[in-house]
């Protein structure tokens, strides 16, 4: 009897131990979900932060024409790729949906390779006066004016030349290039010389070429791939607009309800101890009477021995 006794109570022990275990558990799996939407929140606002650095890197480099706002560019977008992928690792953690934070994975990268081909582009035409296709297309312009110094008519014509040049890559307007071309026609059906036509015809050459990477790039805002670089952003900016609305919705709710479940387990949990340890206490009790109950037994068997004794010793 005392070993089954002893069973049942360690079974009881045992009991009330797991469930304060898993009360322990449920508690640091509480914890941990908290501090991955809190991060995962976090993260959300970072991209927000990351998409600003980029926009600005880009329009820095467009009015600039500098260099190292490609590698900043270029760092940003590592860095919104890092905090991509973290936040995809926690909202799967969480067992939230992903697609929308794919799509805009995808719209980024779209304008990523966007601005890598204007910037290409730009580096093409140069970044400035004497770099690349604008150093190629002065130095031609030079020599046509180093050769016309002593001929006044050869110089107004190629000083012409030259404001519609540089009329052109201030307005970025094609009509400027149409002036430039038609004046260079009429120069070469009037001039004989041949190595002047040689000269004007490489002067005619890389403006032209400079003009058509200018109208890959684009002569404003809305056209070629800055336009489309415009539209991929924005299309950007509204897809993580949604994100975040998304996912702060997503994660408030995933907050209150890891709570609530881990509330509700706990008094659960709490309950069941509670009445585990009633009772434990009520068998024990009940024990203990039982134990004083044999004991009273014990000694009222025992006065009754004696009272028997006494007797038959009156007896006699």
């Amino acid at each position: 009897m005392f070993k089954y006794k002893k069973i049942f109570l360690i079974s009881i022990l045992l009991s009330i131990i797991t469930a304060l275990l898993i009360i322990f558990s449920l508690e640091n799996n509480e914890k941990d979900k908290l501090e991955v939407l809190t991060d995962s929140n976090l993260l959300v606002e970072k991209l927000n932060t990351n998409i600003l650095m980029l926009r600005r890197n880009e329009k820095d480099f467009l009015a600039r024409k500098d260099k190292n706002y490609i590698l900043l560019f270029n760092t940003n977008y590592r860095i919104m790729q890092k905090n991509i992928e973290l936040l995809i690792d926690k909202l799967n953690y969480s067992q939230i949906n992903t697609d929308t934070l794919f799509e805009f994975d995808s719209s980024l990268s779209k304008y990523f390779f966007l601005f890598k081909e204007v910037s290409q582009t730009q580096l093409i035409i140069g970044l400035h006066e004497n770099d690349a296709l604008y150093l190629e297309t002065r130095q031609a312009a030079h020599n046509l004016l180093e050769l016309s110094k002593k001929e006044p008519k050869l110089l107004a014509s190629i000083l012409q030349l030259r404001r519609h040049e540089k009329d052109f890559m201030l307005r970025y307007n094609l009509k400027y290039r149409d002036k430039f071309s038609k004046e260079v026609e009429v120069f070469l059906l009037k001039n004989n010389d041949k190595i002047v036509k040689r000269l004007i015809k490489r002067y005619k050459m890389k403006f032209l070429e400079l003009v058509e990477h200018q109208e890959e790039i684009g002569l404003n805002e809305s056209l070629g791939l800055i336009g489309l670089m415009r539209k991929s952003i924005h299309e950007t900016e509204d897809i993580l607009l949604n994100l975040s609305k998304q996912l702060k919705k997503d994660i408030i709710n995933q907050i209150e309800e890891t709570k609530d479940f881990t509330y509700l387990s706990v008094i659960i949990l709490m309950t069941i101890i509670i009445v585990l340890i009633l009772f434990l206490i009520k068998f024990l009790t009940l024990d203990i009477k039982n134990e004083e109950i044999n004991i009273l037994k014990t000694e009222l068997s025992k006065l009754n021995e004696e009272l028997k004794e006494y007797k038959l010793h009156n007896k006699k």
